[in-house]
């Protein structure tokens, strides 16, 4: 509906082939609300348990670090070591896809796994933490042995 509107708005506006839009006198239709989709207890227990297996050393931490802080994609493999204080439990972020900076905590198994990094690495300060590659999207076990694609946003629970 949106695609016939344009174009009999151009063919008035730009064409002049029309004198008014009859789409104008249309109701639009409301799009439906999206779902939110989070992960049980038991999915995330299984896709924790696989990302430990994986070949990815980073896999793991980037998915602790979505489910425990609620953080973007782009936030967490965008995150470099000045951005973190774990003496603070904080993660400072200045690039948000809103373009506001915010503080993020960490806690629990995210601030440990930053500890470990931090301790870890001879790394400078603008360095990026995890490195990943391709698309974040994850084959999880679904409801009635069904299998579901779940995309990288459904980890992000706040």
């Amino acid at each position: 509906m949106a695609a016939l509107s344009h174009v009999l708005t151009v063919a008035v506006g730009e064409w002049e082939w029309l004198e008014s839009s009859p789409a104008r006198k249309l109701t639009k239709l409301k799009k439906p609300r999206g779902r939110d989709r989070f992960l049980s207890e038991e999915e995330c227990t299984h896709l924790l348990s696989a990302c430990r297996q994986s070949s990815n050393l980073s896999l793991h931490a980037v998915v602790v670090l979505a489910i425990s802080t609620g953080m973007r994609r782009n936030e967490i493999l965008s995150l470099r070591y000045n951005q973190l204080n774990v003496a603070r439990g904080m993660i400072y972020l200045y690039d948000t896809k809103n373009g506001e900076r915010r503080g993020v905590p960490l806690a629990g198994a995210a601030l440990e796994l930053m500890r470990i990094r931090l301790a870890a690495a001879a790394a400078k300060a603008d360095e990026l933490i995890l490195r990943m590659g391709g698309d974040l999207c994850f084959a999880l076990p679904y409801r009635r042995g069904r299998r579901s694609g779940t995309q990288f946003e459904a980890l992000r629970q706040h």
